[in-house]
Order: C-alpha cells, then sequence, then structure tokens
C-alpha cells in the first residue's frame, strides 16, 4: 500500500481501513502460531505478527506533504506531522519491537533457532544497531593446524661481563 500524498485520502487509508485490516491480520497470525506444534512455523507467523505493527508504523511515517504546496508551506506542514501525526505511530512500533524481542527471547529460552529468529534478529538491527548488533558470520574454510617447527641445536650465548664488575 503506498500513500497517496492526498490528506483526506492518505487520513482515510491510515485511521480508517488499515486498522480493521491490521487486526483482522493479527488475529489470524496469532492463531496459526498457536494452533501449530512446528517451531519453524510458529516462529514464522509471530515475526509476521510482529512486522504487522512495524509495517503500519512505517505507513504512518511515510505520509508526505500534499503536491502544489510552496516550501514554506511544505516546511509547516512537515511540522504538523512530525508533531501530531508521526507520534501516533509510536505505540505501534514498540508493540512490534516488543514482539521482536519476545520472539528471540522465546527461541533462547527453547534453545532453539529457525530462519525467523535470524530475520526478527536482522530487522531489530536495522532499526535499532545500538541495541541489536549486526551478528557476526563464522568463518568457514581450512586451516594447518601442523606448523613446522625445525629442530636445531641451540647456541647459548655468553654476555660479556660490563665493566665495573
Amino acid at each position: 500500500i503506498e500513500l497517496t500524498r492526498n490528506e483526506e485520502k492518505d487520513y482515510k487509508i491510515l485511521f480508517e481501513e488499515m486498522p480493521p485490516k491490521i487486526e483482522e491480520l493479527q488475529k489470524r497470525a496469532a492463531a496459526f502460531a498457536a494452533k501449530y506444534d512446528n517451531f519453524d512455523y510458529s516462529t514464522e507467523a509471530l515475526y509476521i505478527h510482529a512486522m504487522i505493527p512495524l509495517e503500519y508504523a512505517d505507513l504512518g511515517r511515510s505520509m508526505k506533504p500534499p503536491k502544489g504546496l510552496s516550501e514554506e508551506q511544505e516546511f509547516a506542514y512537515y511540522d504538523i506531522l512530525e508533531e501530531k501525526v508521526y507520534p501516533q505511530f509510536a505505540t505501534p512500533e514498540e508493540l512490534g519491537f516488543t514482539r521482536l524481542k519476545d520472539l528471540i527471547s522465546k527461541a533462547k529460552t527453547l534453545k532453539r533457532h529457525s530462519p525467523a529468529i535470524d530475520k526478527a534478529r536482522k530487522e531489530l538491527n536495522s532499526r535499532i544497531p545500538s541495541d541489536w548488533p549486526d551478528v557476526k558470520k563464522e568463518i568457514q574454510g581450512e586451516t594447518e593446524s601442523v606448523a613446522p617447527i625445525p629442530i636445531e641445536p641451540v647456541k647459548m650465548r655468553m654476555d660479556e661481563p660490563e665493566e665495573g664488575q
């Protein structure tokens, strides 16, 4: 879904049409996660469940001023968006973050892993890199574990006595 840059249409999309669809989608994702006893499938459903409010927040924050405004009017419009509209999407964003964190902690508790856990970590890293650093990749390959050491007699070196001794 993309916003139209028409204030009335965008408001209708974001605050009237989307909430019931989001609610229904969240219910379906939660029901899917609860229904199946497969860890991979349930974590994928929980990942989708967490991403729904994050995508909604992203959509809301992508709202822009209508076309045809002067530069001054556009700055004023952005000020209004930042003060009154964008803060409304902080709650869904926090909900998504909480769900992603819960998904990762659930996997840690169960000592299990799935591709959805990797996606959750990557998503948190892209949004909060200071709190969720990127997972370092393991270097794979082979190395020689035997180092040839030359065996030869060691020459003893006698230090010359210093003057005055």
